[in-house]
């Protein structure tokens, strides 16, 4: 197992070395320098020279397919040496390349990629997965088809042939050229260097943009389609692919993280897909066209962001992915720790295909939970099935700053910035804080929304928490770590803030909404919109008073007071004693009250630390 971070170091470290001479092309040099020491076992020593030049040559010698790696390289010696860091074994080839590569990739360009190296650990369970079912029918002298459609430097198929060998034919697609040198480089590296296996590997790896069927006409895009019938016939005439493995690029393109398209190719991808709407991705698109490229019982195995599994707006991915294949039970959940520098949950969906294509009905994918099980299962089951609080009853007020508006955010009154602007911090149970930030609404240029706006917030909600916390609002504006609550004749404001309040609730929000216990939690508009509400009239009545009488305090809630609301709320819910000790428990541990955030002291400038 190659360890990543020295890697990383050593690349970076090399490349500025090399920069700072001014040597061209430093990331071709560095490539086919690491290729050339793990195809011929060179020593760790091996200087960046011209016999750098003339091993890759001999290693490569009669296989023109596998010589992309070209550049305007220096012939005369180098005062350098590549780091051992950077020696890999065969075996380790394709993990290896990536990660050198990933390297010296810039920062945004990385991010615009979407490219996050794949620990060969998580290839290896989603391989076992996705395969060890099929692998079980093949006979002597058949092999398996599978492919990945976004394959990188081929961490999943090099994984693949490690665990099944012939008996899995390899295909793989990516449009960026250089990986798909590398990733053919890695699996030659691993395989027995026979002209047969260059040419196999040259053939059956190519460059393509794998959601691209046809060419855009008229549009800047300027990726090769991927057309199955055209570029791999075989696997077209025998209707598809056996499997489809891999880590698709994770690209938005909405929400805060949205990166730009193309009006072509969003239009293509609109036309042409069920996936790209509502919350559009990238990562969606690869999933329905990976889904509908296998042939019938064919296996899919795909990693991606966990919240595609009940986040409501990738309905329509998961929509465009069931028409074509039904997900397996017990969906692996590999948490927030699955790629390095990426607080992102990840999950793999693992399906297969279906004899014909389908229309599908709404619904979610079956998640596994080490948290959710026996008896807390059938606690989320039975108030799944209750009423739910109105959509009319949240959304979203606050006001969205960016890393140019941290010098605009006063800690305390100072000069013309004197408006207040709460964040998700000052919201606790039944109490506002004093507000952390202060600002001039003329600074921000006239995209602070007026008073008027936030005078109809009845209840804020803590965004930034692993469940609900609530106070009364109270006109102030806020930033869009805090989320809006709105009252109604039939549902009054403070039976909005002790409901949300209730440890059950809480409780409930916790074990049903996997991301809640993972990474970097947040409570969502569709979350809050998915709390159950049990319709009595004289409940809401009595609780409305309690919560009503608690709120205007404004000074928190004591042990007692919670003990009172928690028990009227089970009462409620007609929860058994099992079940509300278990909910107190929790609220000791993993559902204890975040802590109160240190307040800095104001600077003397008034501006922001």
């Amino acid at each position: 197992m190659i360890d990543r971070a020295a890697t990383h170091r050593a690349t970076a470290a090399l490349a500025e070395s090399l920069k700072q001479a001014n040597v061209p092309d430093v990331t071709t040099l560095i490539l086919r320098a690491v290729v050339t020491r793990t195809l011929a076992h060179e020593p760790s020593h091996l200087r960046l020279d011209s016999l750098v030049l003339e091993a890759y040559e001999a290693q490569t010698r009669g296989l023109p397919g596998l010589l992309p790696l070209r550049g305007k390289i220096p012939r005369a010696p180098l005062e350098s040496e590549l780091p051992p860091a950077l020696a890999f074994d065969a075996s380790e080839a394709a993990a290896g390349f990536g990660a050198v590569y990933e390297s010296l990739l810039e920062g945004s360009v990385r991010r615009r990629a979407g490219a996050h190296h794949t620990e060969p650990a998580l290839a290896r369970d989603v391989i076992a997965r996705t395969l060890d079912p099929l692998a079980l029918h093949v006979g002597p002298g058949e092999a398996l088809t599978c492919c990945d459609p976004a394959m990188g430097s081929g961490v999943f198929l090099a994984e693949v042939r490690r665990r099944f060998g012939d008996r899995v034919k390899l295909y793989g697609v990516d449009r960026d050229p250089v990986v798909v040198a590398l990733a053919k480089l890695a699996l030659f590296a691993a395989s027995d260097r026979g002209e047969a296996d260059a040419h196999a590997i040259d053939r059956q790896l190519v460059t393509a943009d794998f959601t691209l069927t046809a060419a855009i006409r008229g549009s800047r895009v300027e990726n090769a389609p991927f057309n199955l019938s055209r570029v791999f016939p075989e696997v077209a005439a025998a209707g598809g692919f056996d499997a489809i493995v891999g880590n698709p690029p994770w690209i938005a393109f909405a929400g805060r993280a949205a990166q730009r398209i193309a009006p072509e190719l969003a239009t293509y991808y609109r036309d042409s897909t069920r996936a790209f709407a509502r919350y559009t991705t990238l990562h969606g698109v690869f999933v329905e066209r990976a889904a509908a490229s296998l042939r019938p019982g064919g296996r899919l195995g795909l990693v991606v962001p966990t919240s595609m599994a009940d986040l409501a707006g990738y309905g329509p991915a998961r929509l465009g992915h069931d028409r074509y294949a039904e997900a397996d039970r017990d969906l692996p959940d590999y948490g927030a720790d699955a790629f390095e520098g990426v607080f992102q949950p990840a999950m793999a969906i693992v399906s297969t295909a279906r004899a014909a294509p389908i229309e599908p009905l709404p619904g979610e994918w079956p998640l596994r939970s080490d948290f959710c099980e026996g008896p807390t299962l059938a606690f989320v089951a039975r108030l799944r099935a209750l009423p739910t609080l109105p959509e009319s009853t949240f959304g979203e007020r606050g006001f969205q700053t960016s890393g140019r508006d941290r010098s605009l955010l006063a800690r305390a009154p100072a000069g013309r910035r004197v408006e207040a602007l709460r964040c998700g911090a000052d919201v606790t149970p039944f109490q506002r804080e004093a507000a952390s930030y202060y600002v001039d609404p003329v600074e921000l240029g006239g995209r602070l929304a007026t008073r008027d706006r936030y005078a109809a917030v009845d209840v804020l909600i803590r965004q930034t928490a692993r469940f609900p916390i609530a106070c009364f609002g109270d006109g102030e504006r806020f930033r869009n770590s805090v989320l809006a609550g709105f009252a109604s004749a039939q549902l009054p404001r403070g039976f909005l803030l002790a409901w949300l309040n209730a440890s059950a609730i809480r409780f409930y929000h916790y074990a049903r909404f996997r991301d809640a216990r993972q990474g970097m939690p947040q409570v969502k508009i569709q979350h809050l919109r998915s709390v159950p509400l049990v319709m009595n009239a004289r409940l809401i009545g009595d609780l409305a008073i309690w919560g009503e009488r608690t709120g205007v305090r404004n000074v928190g809630i004591r042990d007692v007071e919670q003990a009172e609301l928690d028990g009227i709320v089970e009462a409620a819910l007609d929860l058994g004693q099992a079940e509300r000790e278990t909910i107190r428990a929790w609220s000791l541990n993993e559902g204890a009250l975040p802590k109160p955030r240190p307040r800095p002291r104001a600077p003397h400038n008034g501006g922001a630390n």
